[in-house]
């Protein structure tokens, strides 16, 4: 076994420990096994799956994140839905991580270059972090790394064509967790043609990419022949790919896709002949040409801000209150290494490792640059950055060895150049404005109190949403789940106000919000108003909410007006007459009256229930 191996073992060994250790950590949070938002939702979809026989029509949705939903599901057949089983996978995979950024380091650089790296990476907080998140962006760092290993690799030994075809494999199943690896594929190819650093080799003929575009066939041709099967269009980019350039491009833009707006874009796309996936993303697409024909300056301004963000100490979007997880869990008070410093240091190594270390260097230098970049047309959330941190982590560690060993030197003016550029990128990097509104930003108390409402504990999510609405008064959506803790925890009047008050925030009629507080004043004794409510929200849907006629029935039943209130019964079900929903209330109407009609309507109820 050879030094490095050995190396790379220890590394393995100590960032499995590290990561365990968040893990059993963080398993007094409450959304350890209660994952909500994005987490909760690949969760979820899993474990419906892993219900399912385990066959490959999954893998090829080619949409839905197939490669991590697959990922998942394999787990949960084989352990049961079991969480702890997917967070310490994960953390196995962040431990390889951690080794092949040291062989890479090592390879393309110097061995202490990759040791420094592979320390680095063992302790970077995001990356022990997200193991611990249900999140397809794991499997993208891992297999862009071992993309990125085997096509160094190709470079050192570029007869070894079976390299390019691994090399296409592992970047296709990172492509199919972040959609934005696509951009990576051209770029592989230019590695593959001008990264060898020995003359007369293969590489200059097509056999390489050949073999490289093979492997990429092999694990996104099911996928894509699916999708023009489904649609008759061909296409490598995810079906929201229009939509979030059209919202990147000036991120006022989310303002129109608040909660609610659904409807109306819907609405909006229909009249543009906007039917299907693919028609819809070409939609956005030319919008967002449109766009940026009309406010270049913006889009520019715009951009250049989510570069600077992307570079800064700005580790995770608010909304995922790992600032609230630090102060809660001793193990992220240890001095942890963040992303300021490693992204100034990383600037400084790209700039120098290809006068350093030649064409070893180009793979991971390209792959910094055009992932980059690839960041850019789109929201600049910190999931999105994190498999752009290995790359940082092997740079600045060459960086940090290069300096070091001329201060060994004593080569004090390039000591003098590289310290004065240093301080001018650390402060580039680590003076955030938003760094201090995101640090106050944390919605920590709603999170806790969603996850007490779904285990059963209303007033306990009351008392804690409405901690979160005093800090965040201007969110809609805790004053939403207050509204729902409260009309749980049986304070209808207080659900109501709490309703009232998150559409008065979110400037919105929302037609579920404005049913919720129909109900909520039918139960708090308000009859004649909770009636004005479920109208309004018939007048809104055009008479199709199935639902608020419903609703409006129970009104009129209570009021003892029985004659309407089986005209809306009778209209529900006229308007959906499959809904078991409708039947059982025409039904249970009809039982209480003793109404002969009862034995018939519960007939059909129960044939709708039973398919």
């Amino acid at each position: 076994m050879n030094k490095d191996l050995k190396i790379a073992i220890l590394i393995f060994l100590a960032a499995l420990a590290v990561r365990v250790a968040y893990i059993e950590q963080s398993k007094s949070s409450p959304l350890f096994y209660y994952p909500i938002v994005d987490s909760g939702a690949y969760e979820n979809a899993a474990a419906r799956a892993a219900k399912e026989p385990l066959t490959l029509k999954a893998f090829t949705e080619f949409h839905k994140v197939p490669s991590y939903r697959l990922f998942v599901t394999a787990i949960y057949k084989c352990f049961g839905r079991n969480i702890y089983a997917v967070r310490f996978a994960q953390a196995v995979l962040g431990a390889f991580d951690c080794s092949i950024i040291f062989l890479l380091g090592a390879g393309i650089f110097k061995r202490k270059a990759g040791l420094l790296a592979g320390i680095i990476a063992v302790f970077y907080w995001p990356l022990i972090a997200f193991s611990c998140k249900i999140l397809p962006v794991n499997l993208a760092v891992f297999f862009s790394l071992l993309a990125i290993y085997v096509l160094h690799k190709f470079t050192i030994n570029p007869r070894s064509v079976i390299l390019c075809f691994l090399c296409g494999v592992f970047l296709s199943l990172a492509y199919l967790s972040r959609g934005n690896v696509i951009l990576l594929f051209p770029a592989f190819i230019f590695v593959i043609i001008f990264g060898v650093e020995k003359q007369g080799h293969p590489a200059k003929h097509a056999w390489p990419i050949i073999w490289f575009l093979l492997g990429a066939v092999i694990i996104l041709g099911p996928s894509v022949s699916r999708e023009f099967g489904q649609t008759g269009e061909l296409s490598l980019v995810h079906k929201n790919f229009g939509l979030a350039s059209f919202i990147g491009m000036d991120l006022k833009h989310l303002d129109e896709f608040r909660p609610g707006s659904e409807d109306r874009i819907n609405t909006r796309l229909k009249e543009e002949g906007a039917h299907t996936p693919a028609e819809r993303n070409r939609y956005w697409i030319r919008q967002s040409r449109l766009y940026l024909a009309r406010e270049t300056s913006q889009v520019m301004r715009t951009y250049a801000l989510k570069a600077y963000l992307l570079l800064n100490a700005y580790e995770f979007s608010p909304e995922e209150n790992i600032n609230a997880f630090k102060t809660n869990m001793p193990f992220l008070r240890l001095p942890l290494i963040g992303f300021g410093c490693i992204a100034a240091f990383s600037i400084l190594g790209l700039l120098l490792s290809g006068r350093e270390a030649g064409r070893r260097a180009l793979v991971i230098d390209v792959f910094f640059v055009v992932y980059f970049v690839s960041l850019l047309p789109f929201l600049p959330l910190s999931r999105f950055r994190l498999p752009l941190a290995p790359a940082a982590i092997i740079l600045s560690s060459f960086f940090i060895v290069r300096f070091f060993e001329r201060v060994k030197n004593r080569q004090w003016g390039d000591v003098a150049v590289a310290a004065a550029l240093s301080s001018g990128f650390i402060f580039f990097t680590c003076t955030n404005p938003l760094k201090v509104t995101l640090e106050g930003y944390s919605r920590f108390e709603y999170y806790r109190g969603l996850v007490l409402l779904q285990k059963g504990d209303p007033a306990g999510a009351v008392s804690d949403l409405r901690r979160a609405l005093s800090l965040h008064p201007n969110d809609d959506e805790i004053a939403e789940s207050l509204g729902d803790a409260c009309y749980k925890a049986g304070e209808y009047r207080e659900a109501v106000i709490s309703y009232i008050r998150a559409s008065a925030i979110g400037k919105r009629e929302d037609t579920a919000l404005i049913e919720k507080t129909g109900i909520a004043l039918a139960e708090s004794g308000d009859i004649n108003e909770a009636k004005l409510m479920f109208n309004r929200v018939i007048r809104l849907t055009g008479d199709t909410s199935r639902s608020a006629h419903i609703n409006l029935g129970n009104c009129f039943f209570l009021d003892g007006d029985y004659v309407r209130a089986e005209d809306e019964y009778r209209i529900a079900v006229a308007i959906d007459p499959q809904n078991p929903q409708a039947l059982y209330r025409l039904a249970s109407f009809y039982k209480d009256l003793g109404r002969p009609e009862y034995d018939e309507i519960m007939q059909r109820f129960n044939a709708v229930s039973k398919k």
